[in-house]
């Protein structure tokens, strides 16, 4: 079988949820999804968009079907516990079992 090499580039941002009525202090960003073999790649950004130092939580990314249900969810450490004022942290996940009628991938912070 004969794979084709595609780049899923998602032009989402997505928030972690501060508390009601206030902006999210970090936002996942620039996220890309690509095969690579049997796997998938998937990176991005996390930038702490406000005035404070921010604990960084787990990144949990989830693989959907076409009718966005959740097919499988994997948990990952971010690259650093912390994140300073404005400071941007690149991360790169492996995502290895992929389940058959993949169609979507999302990003987010573990609540």
């Amino acid at each position: 079988m004969v794979l084709a090499a595609a780049i899923f580039v998602f032009a989402i941002a997505i928030k972690y949820l501060g508390p009601v009525g206030q902006a999210a202090p970090l936002v996942i960003e620039n996220i890309v999804a690509e095969p690579d073999h049997r796997n998938w790649i998937i990176s991005g950004q996390i930038r702490n968009a406000s005035a404070q130092i921010q604990g960084v939580p787990e990144i949990v990314i989830h693989i959907k079907d076409a009718s966005a249900n959740i097919l499988h969810s994997t948990r990952f450490t971010p690259p650093a516990p912390i994140m300073h004022t404005g400071e941007f942290l690149n991360f790169r996940f492996t995502l290895t079992q992929i389940p058959p009628g993949k169609s979507q991938i999302s990003v987010e912070f573990a609540r």
